[in-house]
């Protein structure tokens, strides 16, 4: 995220955090709460979450990639 911040790429890292907000709360609705395993799936929808997130961000600044705010041409 700081690199995003650093290099004023706001708009992506706003549609990269509600993608991954949407996807982890789309998966955590389907957590049964009642159930034995509601404490690890939370858990596992959050790694996801993180995981999501993680990844938008390194696809965005990894040098040559399409609108990478790094490169330098």
């Amino acid at each position: 995220d700081g690199i995003h911040w650093g290099t004023a790429d706001y708009a992506y890292l706003r549609n990269a955090m509600l993608l991954a907000t949407g996807v982890g709360a789309a998966l955590l609705s389907r957590v049964d709460p009642t159930g034995d395993g509601a404490l690890t799936g939370v858990w596992l929808v959050g790694t996801l979450w993180i995981a999501v997130r993680a990844l938008f961000g390194v696809a965005r600044i990894w040098p040559g990639q399409r609108a990478s705010p790094l490169r330098t041409h």
